[in-house]
This record gives structure tokens, C-alpha cells and sequence, in this order.
């Protein structure tokens, strides 16, 4: 599984819901930080932050839904 943020090749170890969107994203390390953090500087909480699964991980096509970072 690929990070959803575009043009970012890494490996996605963590997903989560952004307040107020439906969609699952799914981040590296890096964009889970960022994200983490300007969610805190809103004053809101990223949604069902955490690693990703096995059957995540081994997913090839990508993520099915993907959101943004």
C-alpha cells in the first residue's frame, strides 16, 4: 500500500479519518505527522488513527479509497 498523498512513493504504515471526511487515508510516517499536526493546530483529532493491517500492507492496487494528507 502506497501513501495517498500525491506524488509520495513511500510505503503507507498508517491510516486514518480526517475530521469530517468519510474516506480512509492512508499515510507514511511523514504524512502521518503532518497531518497529526496541523489536525492539532485546528484543534481537532485525526479519526481511527493506526498501523496499518497485514492485508493492508500486502494490498498491490493501491488504496481503494483514497483520501487526502
Amino acid at each position: 500500500m502506497k501513501c495517498s498523498q500525491k506524488e509520495c512513493n513511500e510505503i503507507a504504515l498508517w491510516t486514518y479519518v480526517w475530521p469530517g471526511d468519510a474516506k480512509r487515508s492512508w499515510a507514511c510516517f511523514v504524512h502521518t505527522h503532518k497531518a497529526a499536526t496541523v489536525a492539532e493546530t485546528l484543534g481537532v483529532k485525526l479519526g481511527d488513527l493506526r498501523f496499518c493491517t497485514i492485508e493492508e500492507l500486502c494490498q498491490d492496487e493501491g488504496p481503494k479509497e483514497e483520501g487526502s494528507t
